[in-house]
């Protein structure tokens, strides 16, 4: 067993986890939340990733990304091997959702996968999801774009609050999520600030601007071009 379940907590984080997962079920709801829950995946977030290193404009906010992908990513495996914390999906009243019908062929036997087991703290999803989340928001702070951090964010609430939803993880599972992506961007951030491989030219928010310009300088230079296109 678990020593999570042995805290006074646990009674109240079940409670939370049947208020969100039977109390606010809404058939209406469940592909929304299944779609968010598959963005949480690494099966989605890896190629991503990967773009983003390949692409020259956006290689540094990549790689930045990665590393927040990895490290947590990797602590969070660590911690699940600690607390071997049971799924929801072992208990009667959780009746996890998976998407109408079924997906077909390599797409079902990818995501519309129930977990089972004692894999639940903290949420993978959540960890990955609220670390690049994190990491972006940092990369975009005090610039014009730090509105996209915002996005990120709620995206990654998101994914976290889809996978109590569906029914595969605890509320704590989420929280903890959250606690560990915000420790471990900080410090990654702090790091490389201290060792001086970030500077302000290496904020993705800069690198927009200046690709911004690119294109508006173009269109200044060839206004007969762009006229016509329209």
């Amino acid at each position: 067993m678990s020593i999570l379940n042995l805290l006074p907590f646990w009674k109240v984080d079940r409670d939370l986890l049947r208020f969100i997962h039977v109390d606010l079920h809404r058939d209406w709801l469940d592909r929304i939340m299944l779609l968010f829950t598959y963005t949480g995946d690494g099966h989605i977030q890896i190629p991503v990733l990967i773009g983003l290193c390949a692409l020259k404009k956006t290689r540094k906010i990549g790689l930045a990304l990665l590393a927040a992908f990895v490290v947590c990513g990797g602590i969070r495996l660590l911690l699940r091997d600690i607390f071997e914390r049971q799924r929801p999906t072992n208990y009667d009243f959780v009746n996890p959702v998976s998407w109408p019908g079924g997906l077909p062929g390599w797409w079902g036997e990818t995501f519309d996968v129930i977990p089972y087991g004692d894999s639940s703290f903290p949420s993978g999803h959540s960890t990955t999801s609220f670390a690049m989340a994190l990491m972006l928001a940092w990369m975009l702070y005090k610039t014009k774009y730090t509105w996209v951090g915002y996005v990120a964010f709620a995206w990654a609430f998101m994914v976290g609050f889809s996978r109590v939803y569906i029914g595969v993880h605890y509320p704590a599972d989420v929280l903890s999520a959250l606690a560990l992506a915000v420790i471990i961007t900080s410090a990654l951030r702090m790091l490389w600030e201290s060792r001086g491989w970030i500077a302000e030219e290496l904020h993705l928010g800069e690198e927009l601007e200046e690709l911004e310009e690119t294109v508006e300088d173009i269109i200044e230079e060839n206004p007969q071009s762009s006229c016509s296109n329209s």
